[in-house]
């Protein structure tokens, strides 16, 4: 259902929603194939200190967990943070009321059969409810949430991902759990993490204020195949980017098929490509095509700060260097023009076989030492803006050194506040130093058009900053 406007008493839940001090898990079990049993499983296993307060009159007065059951949520001798409504979809309702009684401050609704089904009327029926009583739910039919810096992993996922600053919003179960593994092999650092279902109460709109207030959160990231309210979606991003990136992935929008997945998925109305774009330029947004280059752009995002000019890529491959020039062109994206001192400088640095231009070509023959002289002529430059190290091993470069000659660069000039992007393409050497740099704030990648990615997200925030400040 649509929001009319942004709400204090959701924001206000949100806060619950991801620092409760108190849980109620309504369809606790104490069977270990039942949800219910294992949603508790997790947060003690991932480290939530709080209450939990297991909820199920079938079970009442046995223990669970070691934790004493309540037959409902009204029997809980105090106020509850946080309510995870896992029962079938025609008792939601009555837990609701349970809810609201309570005095809770916000409902997770994991249970499904509602709009996505063709339930509509029962869904919105039980919107109604709630928000008469102003009282906020995320979901229904939803993964589950949590937030990394505070051992909070609610729902079905298997681990907390690794920590650090990017939010993630997505109103697919599956796409999450992908970025949240992926998390952890590609290092993407997740401060919050939330799937959202079919919006019934809760949209992306209150999500992006909350976050946009995040101590913890660098870059908001949406995974959308609906909206509820165009007009209150802008008027939140437009808000929050001027202080925060937010990318978006789109989906069911390129095809009538894509559409009527999203519609059988979520109960969502996709909006055509063209419309979704026109919509996040109007709001400040970073589009993105694709689950990997959802992670490319976050990670970029994430870890460098913003160019104040043009960008230089340094490689020792020239195939890499015109996939790079390729894929600059496909997204808009201009490599700075390499003259006068600055030439001189690469051109000591490429040898005679070599190119100074832009890319700038080191050959097959470059060593760490070409490496580093070509490094410190740009990043010194007061023309350039940010830098693109690429990478392919050969028998005299090694990818674990030339890792460590960046990290260098980057710590030594690190107050000149310029971007450092690397690439490294090849096998388990390349996939070692891609890692290593970035456990270490350097977005790494395998291939030239990733790192591009990375390129022109930056600079596309730069403008985006720039425009609504």
């Amino acid at each position: 259902m649509k929001i009319p406007k942004i709400r204090a008493y959701v924001l206000d839940g949100l806060a619950h929603a991801f620092n409760p001090k108190s849980i109620a898990v309504v369809g606790a079990s104490r069977s270990s194939t039942k949800v219910g049993w294992n949603i508790i499983k997790k947060l003690r296993e991932d480290g939530y200190k709080g209450k939990i307060y297991p909820v199920n009159p079938r079970a009442h007065p046995y223990p669970i967990f070691g934790e004493k059951t309540y037959k409902t949520v009204r029997d809980i001798p105090e106020p509850v943070d946080l309510v995870v409504i896992a029962v079938p979809f025609f008792l939601v309702k009555s837990v609701m009321k349970d809810c609201v009684a309570n005095g809770a401050k916000i409902a997770v609704v994991i249970s499904s059969g509602f709009k996505e089904v063709g339930a509509k009327e029962l869904e919105e029926e039980i919107t109604n409810y709630c928000r008469n009583n102003g009282f906020p739910f995320i979901g229904p039919n939803l993964l589950g949430l949590g937030n990394t810096h505070s051992n909070l992993n609610l729902g079905f996922m298997p681990y907390l991902p690794k920590k650090g600053n990017v939010a993630i919003f997505s109103q697919s179960g599956a796409n999450l759990l992908a970025w949240l593994g992926m998390s952890r092999t590609q290092r993407l650092g997740i401060s919050l993490f939330t799937g959202l279902g079919n919006m019934a109460d809760i949209g992306f709109p209150e999500f992006i204020i909350y976050a946009g207030k995040d101590k913890n959160t660098k870059v908001i990231a949406l995974y959308i195949e609906g909206l509820q309210s165009k007009k209150e979606f802008i008027k939140a991003c437009q808000e929050v980017v001027p202080k925060k990136p937010i990318i978006a992935l789109a989906a069911g929008s390129e095809s009538t098929k894509g559409k009527s997945a999203a519609a059988a998925h979520t109960g969502s109305t996709a909006l055509t490509s063209e419309e979704y774009d026109k919509l996040f330029e109007e709001a400040g947004i970073i589009r993105v095509r694709t689950q990997q280059e959802f992670v490319d752009v976050a990670l970029a995002l994430s870890m460098q700060p913003l160019p104040k000019g043009g960008w230089v890529f340094i490689t020792n491959g020239g195939g890499s260097g015109v996939l790079a020039t390729d894929e600059c062109a496909r997204r808009g994206l201009d490599l700075l023009e390499i003259k006068g001192f600055l030439k001189q400088q690469m051109r000591a640095a490429v040898g005679p076989l070599g190119s100074p231009l832009n890319p700038v070509d080191l050959t097959g023959m470059a060593t760490w030492r070409d490496y580093k002289m070509a490094m410190e002529a740009a990043i010194t430059n007061p023309d350039v803006g940010g830098i693109v190290v690429s990478v392919c091993p050969t028998s005299i470069t090694y990818p674990e050194k030339i890792a460590v000659i960046i990290y260098e660069i980057y710590k030594k000039y690190k107050d000149l506040g310029k971007p450092i992007i690397a690439q490294f393409q090849g096998g388990p050497e390349c996939e070692r130093a891609n890692n290593w740099l970035k456990d270490r704030g350097i977005p790494s990648y395998l291939t030239p058009e990733q790192a591009v990615a990375g390129m022109a997200a930056l600079s596309k925030y730069a403008e985006i900053k720039s425009k609504f400040s």
